[in-house]
């Protein structure tokens, strides 16, 4: 189901990149339906290979946040605060 996810996330961020507005609404609704009525396997793949993936800055992020229902959009600053107080590791 992961790999599924993150095709899904490709198909998605191309959508927004092209400025496919109706396809990319399309695939934010279906990604809200599957937070809504997914089991928890749905749910964590989304969370994982989706939210976790989409860009998280430029154009392409300003069109995702814009097509957004309120509680995805919620959902994906979760990710990102989460994301961005886990340490990096310093590879100097």
């Amino acid at each position: 189901m992961y790999p599924q996810m993150m095709e899904f996330m490709f198909f998605t961020e191309k959508a927004a990149a092209a400025n496919q507005r109706e396809l990319l609404e399309r695939c934010l609704r279906l990604a809200d339906r599957f937070m809504a009525e997914g089991d928890q396997d749905l749910w964590n793949a989304l969370h994982v290979s989706f939210l976790e993936h989409l860009p998280r800055t430029g154009d392409v992020h300003r069109t995702l946040r814009q097509a957004m229902s309120p509680a995805l959009r919620r959902r994906w600053d979760d990710i990102v605060a989460y994301m961005d107080s886990i340490p990096r590791k310093d590879n100097s």
